[in-house]
């Protein structure tokens, strides 16, 4: 609900992150003290896992937030670069979550909004990050930093005295990170950040929700029938047994059988014998990296003026992606690169194709997450690219087909073409 610019601080002297809710949004007074809300939560937080927050206020009938600019990425973005995570990047990375939520609740404060988006690693390279997090573990490099952990995004925060929102107002966040209790308006406390924290525990493991739905109420229903978790041995046969039950009692329907509190967690958590060794990621894994790297050399290629050998390479990058069992996670990227060597060689049709599918990936990706088809304005870079790129070359592929089917006399077929382009 708000907009996030880099800017400079000429008081403080610094680059910071410069939050102001959105125009279109100006006007709805529920969005605006949302808005003020979170600026006077997150201005009260002071922990080292949280956000810093430098000022807050209102001008122009505009709220702003002046906080803290974080370089790194996303809990999200690490699942979606590395695949399934081992438990000793996992661990280390949710017990400083714990700390930020120990700290919040004894301040009487619910997150209510805990999901992978939420939760930001610090560093400064983002590239390659699970392979050099085991490193910095295993004592081959001293950048302790790189599993720096900070929790983000108060939107949603409440304090537990606070009376004044209604029922229909307490039925928010993220549907898939959600408590039972919280997805049908029902009181949350504490046990419920822990809840939405396993999921993203789940996630990170196996790079898949505990619960699912293709839609918004297959999702919820999901939930609140509290559908049998599918045991992360299954998707993950390298889990420490110790783990799985741990973030199975974390997704327990009932709060009371949940741990209690974030310290609780914490000290459950450090009692887990981690392994940094990642052998069934990597086995999984190895067929969509070098379909990636054979598709980023032949972008390069391409940039050379081999076109030839481009296409020849982006043909192997697409074939190694259908090899590999977790293709999803980069074939956005995959697909992106094969559409465009197919277009320098003018082979239009089968360019629309893989574009196409790029833009598949990315809808399958949001629905996935959140219930929601709507790609419009995706987080993630790449994921914008393809958005873009596809609604950009949308008509001009259809166009350039109606024209060539026209050509060809296939005048019916063409028209359908301009049909489709003037849809």
């Amino acid at each position: 609900m708000g907009i996030v610019h880099k800017a400079y601080d000429v008081n403080k002297r610094l680059t910071c992150a410069l939050k102001v809710l959105h125009p279109t949004m100006l006007e709805n007074e529920k969005n605006r003290m949302r808005f003020l809300r979170e600026a006077k939560i997150m201005e009260s937080l002071q922990h080292d896992n949280i956000v810093k927050i430098y000022e807050t206020g209102e001008i122009g009938g505009r709220g702003y937030i002046n906080m803290e600019l974080l370089e790194g990425i996303t809990f999200r973005e690490l699942i979606t670069q590395s695949g399934p995570l081992s438990s000793g990047i996992i661990v280390p990375i949710i017990i400083q979550i714990c700390d930020a939520l120990e700290y919040m609740h004894q301040q009487q404060i619910i997150h209510r909004d805990i999901k992978s988006d939420n939760i930001f690693l610090i560093t400064k390279e983002t590239r390659n990050l699970q392979s050099r997090i085991t490193n910095s573990l295993r004592g081959s490099s001293s950048e302790k930093s790189l599993i720096k952990t900070k929790l983000m995004d108060f939107g949603l925060a409440r304090s537990m005295q606070m009376m004044s929102l209604t029922k229909m107002e307490a039925i928010v966040g993220t549907l898939a990170y959600m408590a039972p209790e919280q997805a049908i308006g029902k009181d949350i406390d504490q046990r419920s950040d822990i809840y939405s924290l396993g999921v993203v525990m789940y996630e990170g493991l196996t790079g898949e929700f505990p619960f699912s739905g293709e839609h918004e109420v297959a999702m919820l229903q999901s939930i609140i029938a509290n559908k049998q978790l599918r045991p992360i041995h299954e998707l993950r046969p390298d889990i420490i047994p110790e783990l799985e039950s741990l973030v199975v009692k974390m997704l327990q329907y009932n709060p009371a059988e949940r741990f209690q509190s974030a310290y609780e967690l914490k000290q459950a958590l450090a009692k887990i014998p981690i392994t940094l060794e990642t052998t069934f990621v990597t086995r999984r894994h190895t067929a969509d990296e070098n379909a990636l790297n054979l598709s980023q050399k032949s972008i390069n290629m391409l940039k050379a003026g081999n076109k030839e050998g481009a296409m020849e390479l982006s043909e192997k990058a697409v074939k190694k992606l259908e090899q590999s069992d977790y293709s999803e996670l980069n074939s956005g990227q995959v697909y992106l690169n094969h559409f465009k060597v197919l277009n320098a060689a003018g082979s239009m049709d089968k360019a629309r194709t893989f574009l196409e599918r790029a833009h598949q990936s990315v809808i399958m990706k949001k629905i996935s997450y959140t219930g929601n088809q709507s790609v419009t304005l995706p987080p993630n870079p790449l994921d914008r690219q393809i958005v873009i790129t596809y609604e950009t070359n949308k008509w001009q592929m259809l166009y350039n087909k109606a024209t060539k089917l026209e050509s060809e006399n296939k005048i019916s077929d063409a028209r359908i073409a301009l049909l489709e382009c003037a849809g």
